[in-house]
């Protein structure tokens, strides 16, 4: 198993750095979980280490990708009901891409209430080229345009540029920009520009480089601040990999200018199991010229090698122990497809997990 960065999971981070004027609706339902407090509070500085890491994330790294384009799955998602209150259809074209997601709530006055739809156009090669994202407007009655991005591709399929656009009053206006450069195969530049209304263009606000080993595996990722004229160095990661070339720990690093040096602020260290399936995640922190447990990450898989179980635990320096955060389960059918999710949450007075909330899947033939 290599570690290979590609843009797609860029497309992730560019919602964190851009959180601050995104739209305050949050497309939290479907298949990306809701964030709790205490993982928000665990993960923290870690973000800090790294801000371009979303939680959103890290979240899906350890949840089955249910993805719904073509080449994923001989069956395909038709709908999705989160505890008969919120509930996600999904529509296909010829070639099986998913260009319709419509959501809705339910209003015990007026039935399922649209919430927004997620509209996708795709390429001869069905990789997704423009999607438009729409919300309800409850003073209009009607779903109205509020975000969309457009992708575009180099001949090897890589995505190389992504832009994203805000609507205002009748019009698509630019608001970020990511630019990737590529080897052969292997992300090697990502240039993350915003839109400057004044001059009517981007401009490079931060820049990540990659380093990889002669097996295509992520070394380094350095990421740098646009001043003047000037890339700064912010932030570094380095990864150390096992004989199998998966990553066996992550040191996260911030730039101090005043020494002009690299000091420590995280780690994250990974165990696999006998399949090569990471099985345990220990996130800590630099504390007192050490690094010091903060969260973890404990995931169960069965015989097919499907994850089965999913649970996020912090660390509980006044009992010097872990204590559960969040849990999720999950169960499929004879097609690897999510039947089932069940999320629990940690019960303080109990000291278990309890249920919270349930998606059920369906799909077509």
């Amino acid at each position: 198993m290599t570690s290979k960065i590609t843009l797609t999971a860029a497309l992730l981070v560019f919602v964190t750095v851009l959180s601050a004027q995104a739209p305050s609706q949050s497309l939290k339902k479907g298949l990306v979980k809701k964030i709790t407090s205490a993982q928000e509070s665990a993960l923290d500085s870690i973000r800090r280490s790294n801000p371009f890491t979303s939680v959103f994330q890290d979240k899906l790294v350890r949840e089955p990708i249910d993805s719904k384009s073509a080449a994923s799955f001989t069956t395909r998602l038709d709908s999705i009901v989160d505890d008969e209150s919120y509930k996600g259809i999904y529509y296909y074209d010829e070639n099986g891409n998913c260009t319709l997601e419509a959501y809705f709530n339910w209003d015990v006055q007026n039935g399922w209430r649209p919430d927004y739809n997620l509209e996708t156009v795709y390429n001869e090669n069905n990789m997704a080229v423009d999607q438009i994202v729409s919300f309800w407007n409850n003073s209009l009655m009607s779903l109205q345009p509020s975000y969309r991005e457009t992708y575009f591709y180099q001949e090897t399929g890589h995505m190389t540029e992504m832009i994203e656009y805000h609507w205002s009053i009748n019009e698509w206006i630019p608001f970020g920009k990511i630019f990737s450069v590529y080897n052969q195969e292997n992300l090697m530049e990502i240039t993350f520009s915003l839109w400057n209304s004044n001059i009517n263009q981007f401009e490079a606000s931060i820049q990540e480089i990659y380093i990889y080993n002669t097996s295509g595996s992520l070394l380094e990722k350095i990421r740098s601040n646009r001043s003047g004229n000037q890339w700064i160095p912010f932030t570094k990661e380095v990864h150390t990999l096992n004989n199998e070339n998966e990553p066996q720990s992550t040191l996260h690093y911030w730039w101090d200018s005043g020494i002009e040096e690299w000091e420590p602020t995280a780690s994250i260290d990974y165990t696999y199991n006998t399949s090569g399936l990471e099985i345990l995640r220990v996130y800590s922190d630099w504390v007192d010229a050490d690094f010091n447990p903060e969260a973890n990450l404990e995931q169960l898989y069965d015989d097919l090698n499907r994850l089965t179980s999913s649970g996020f635990y912090v660390w509980n320096a006044w009992d010097n122990d872990w204590v559960g955060s969040d849990l999720s389960t999950f169960e499929y059918d004879v097609m690897n497809s999510i039947l089932e999710s069940i999320s629990y949450i940690w019960n303080t007075e109990l000291g278990i997990f309890v249920p919270s909330w349930k998606y059920e899947n369906s799909y077509d033939s």
